[in-house]
């Protein structure tokens, strides 16, 4: 009976008119007057314009509840599935279908100014069908507040700005550079976000995930499927004949010059053939030095775990490569660029 009052309390105090009765250890919850619950139930809910909420919580979250009992219920918002725990597992009950899959990743994203645009909070931009992804062909440009907030040095606090602080040469260009927090749209608090997450990228978008190593590098891997499947598969975007493919995804524009005919920055034939349109934004160190424009391009990645990757090309490589950074790297409070991948069934 504690418990019961307890509820009633507190849906008192919301000013929620709720009705709680029992009948021979039955209990019914309603928002109606003399309900009584069904002689089968123990415990009934009863409500016309309300649900039952289960806790919701990650994988990791879950994992963590101590000694969980038979039949435990719960759902899991990373995998949108209603778990149940049994037999020491836990085991899906029901899951959120997937999405039916686009004829093509931009399908329905047709614009008037480009072939495939969005328009996000007051910018129009392209958007380039690089194999079975629909990308960002520019840097984002969204201050969610971000701009706003003060540099720490050797911190990250969700800072974003332009380079050198000078948005009047560089952010038509380059938009944003952003610290992670900032790109993932985090409080820095809880459980860090899961791979895939939308982040400030727009609906339907999410920032381009790189995995957890290069033995995932191409599996459910947006970055790792762009360099190590895509472009190696194609030999259109490859220089020289080998597996040279960094120019395939570099503007012509911007780029310090390399003599190296199948460098970023030799500006051959084959640069921007993927329509990446990959610009060297340069990026902002955790002493706010900022250094690299004209010379490199920087991109956040989220992983979904304390490892931060980043993609990069670089005026005098012929390669396109993305690293990885343990989340206590000084990489994290670093400002660097991003894109935005749409969110597709694959």
């Amino acid at each position: 009976m504690k418990l019961i009052k307890r509820i009633i309390a507190f849906f008192s105090i919301i000013n929620v008119c709720l009705f709680v009765s029992h009948a021979q250890n039955r209990f019914v919850i309603s928002d109606k007057a003399d309900s009584e619950a069904h002689q089968s139930a123990i415990l009934e809910l009863n409500s016309d314009n309300k649900g039952f909420l289960l806790p919701r919580m990650s994988l990791n979250n879950r994992d963590n509840i101590n000694d969980p009992a038979e039949s435990l219920v719960i759902f899991n918002h990373e995998t949108q599935c209603i778990e149940i725990y049994v037999d020491t597992k836990w085991h899906e009950v029901w899951c959120a279908p997937e999405p039916e899959p686009l004829g093509s990743p931009c399908e329905g994203l047709e614009g008037e100014i480009y072939d495939y645009e969005i328009e996000y909070h007051g910018y129009v931009y392209k958007l380039a069908e690089i194999g079975y992804r629909c990308w960002f062909a520019e840097n984002l440009k969204y201050d969610n507040g971000c701009t706003s907030v003060n540099w720490e040095d050797n911190e990250d606090m969700g800072w974003c700005g332009c380079y050198n602080d000078d948005c009047a040469t560089y952010f038509d260009k380059y938009g944003y550079l952003y610290q992670w927090s900032a790109a993932m749209d985090w409080d820095r608090e809880g459980d860090l976000p899961p791979a895939k997450s939308q982040g400030i990228c727009p609906d339907g978008f999410h920032v381009p995930n790189a995995g957890e190593g290069s033995s995932q590098s191409i599996d459910d891997c947006d970055w790792g499927d762009l360099i190590f499947r895509y472009l190696f598969d194609n030999p259109e975007y490859h220089c020289g004949g080998e597996y040279k493919t960094a120019s395939s995804l570099a503007d012509y524009v911007d780029w310090e010059y390399s003599p190296e005919e199948c460098d970023v920055g030799h500006n051959s034939v084959m640069n921007n053939s993927t329509g990446f349109s990959g610009m060297p934004g340069g990026h902002v160190s955790r002493e706010k030095q900022f250094t690299d424009v004209g010379r490199k391009g920087y991109w956040w990645s989220s992983s979904g775990s304390s490892n931060n990757y980043h993609f990069s090309l670089i005026y005098d490589n012929d390669s396109a490569m993305y690293y990885g950074r343990f989340g206590s790297d000084f990489l994290i409070c670093d400002g660097l660029s991003l894109r935005c991948v749409r969110t597709l069934n694959e």
